[in-house]
Parts: structure tokens; sequence; C-alpha cells
């Protein structure tokens, strides 16, 4: 289960490796937290240089995900892949905007076909979530380029240089906005699909 979790999570975040640097991940350790805890999975993350090199993970998952009994084999599917994709995305060693990389964590468990029902996702990671799944049917490899321009540190004026085209930029501009806002305004879905196509 992890290793095709893995295996998922690796080809949408890194398609090619000459273009697309992997994080150094040499281990990971899955196991039961010893109490529960706030969210579902937490992961050990390296928050120095030295650390990250090591490559070394710690997932730790809730036991009360595993006391919902009528849903078990899906709950802990969905907290493991969570895990997952925690430990291979970059964060920029720990500068990366929090909402942003809770939405990427959420699209990708999404693209996973987790139905999510159970899940109790905030409303700022699912709508930054939407607007990054929108942000990659528009221009394939979004998600990609996005976690690459995050391997050094979050820095607002490389990320955009990262991106070439116009309607990524714009992409990157609303994800930044609303994840500094805290919330999207009515009709930004719609406003963007109208921008992009403006762009394209």
């Amino acid at each position: 289960m992890a290793l095709k979790s893995s295996r998922f999570i690796e080809h949408v975040l890194y398609p090619l490796e000459e273009a697309f640097p992997r994080k150094p991940v040499r281990h990971v350790t899955i196991r039961l937290a010893d109490d529960n805890i706030t969210n579902d999975v937490i992961v050990s993350r390296c928050n120095n240089r030295a650390a990250a090199a090591n490559g070394e993970y710690l997932i730790e998952i809730s036991p009360s995900v595993m006391a919902r009994k009528d849903v078990i084999t899906e709950a802990f599917s969905l907290a493991l892949q969570r895990g997952m994709a925690f430990v291979w995305l970059w964060d920029g060693y720990g500068t990366i905007l929090q909402p942003i990389i809770d939405a990427m964590v959420q699209y990708l468990s999404v693209q996973y076909k987790f139905a999510n029902k159970d899940y109790e996702s905030n409303y700022l990671a699912s709508t930054l979530a939407g607007l990054i799944q929108l942000c990659e049917e528009r221009s394939s490899g979004f998600v990609a380029r996005l976690n690459n321009a995050v391997r050094e540190k979050w820095d607002e004026h490389t990320l955009t240089a990262a991106f070439s085209s116009p309607y990524e930029i714009m992409c990157l501009s609303r994800i930044i906005s609303v994840s500094e806002d805290g919330f999207l305004p009515n009709n930004t879905g719609f406003d963007l699909n109208w921008e992009l196509n403006q762009a394209m």
C-alpha cells in the first residue's frame, strides 16, 4: 500500500528526473502514534539541510483512525497517502506557506481517487486544492513545477521565475493570494477560468 502510494506521488511530482530532482527519501517508518493526535497523520520533517539529506522520515498515524471500524481500510489508506505526500513534497526546508503544502497534500489525495468523505479537510486546504487542480488541468505539469520551485526555500520572486507562461503565473498569484487571505472571493473559480482563457 505504501509503495503504491509512493510511486503514484513520485510520478506526479517528478515526471522527469533531469528536470525535477527528487527529494532524497531513503527510509520511511510507519507506525501508530502512542496517543490520539490532532491530525490523522503526522510526518516528522527534517527542518535543516543536513537532516533532510539523510532522507529518513517517520509517519505516525493516529489510533483514532483505526477506531473507525466501518471505514477502517479507507481511513487508514487515506492517512497513509497523506503521510507519503508530506514525505515526498519539497517544503522549502519549512519555509513554504502551510496552507499551500496542505493543499498540495489534499490535491494528491484526491488525484489518488480517495473520496475524502470521512476526512474533515479544512476549508482553505480544499479551496486551494481546487485551484491547484484547475491550474494543472489547464497546464499539465504545473504541480510538478510548483513543487520543484520550492526545493530551496519559499521565495515569491524565485517562484514566479520558475513559470514562463502567463496563465501559470496567474495561477500562482491567485494561489498565493488565497493562501494569505484565508478565503476564496466569490466567483474566483469562474473568474480564473475566464482569465486563463484570455491568457492562453
